[in-house]
């Protein structure tokens, strides 16, 4: 079985603008998802979803995947966080088959 860290972080937070990057002692706010998830002894897959890729590029350092840079209607105000997993669920049903 396998158990997936799903980690998402836009770019567009109106309350704190780039807060995904904003490093607290020298770690982004991104940085500290992706070690939360790799270090899960449940965790079988760390993937994130981002429209950044910025976001993306510091989450490939933390050994996340990057399977996708998210699609823009995804990443507005609006979009929910049920339509980021099935979308994330979609393409791993696609492609990880």
């Amino acid at each position: 079985m396998t158990v997936l860290y799903l980690i998402v972080a836009r770019s567009g937070s109106k309350r704190l603008p780039g807060k995904n990057l904003k490093e607290i002692q020298g770690v982004t706010l991104t940085g500290y998802k992706c070690i939360a998830a790799k270090k899960a002894k449940t965790c079988s897959l760390a993937m994130i979803s981002t429209d950044s890729p910025q976001i993306a590029d510091v989450a490939r350092q933390y050994g996340v995947t990057v399977p996708f840079i998210r699609p823009s209607e995804l990443a507005t105000d609006t979009a929910t966080t049920e339509d980021v997993v099935r979308h994330a669920m979609q393409w791993l049903e696609m492609y990880k088959a």
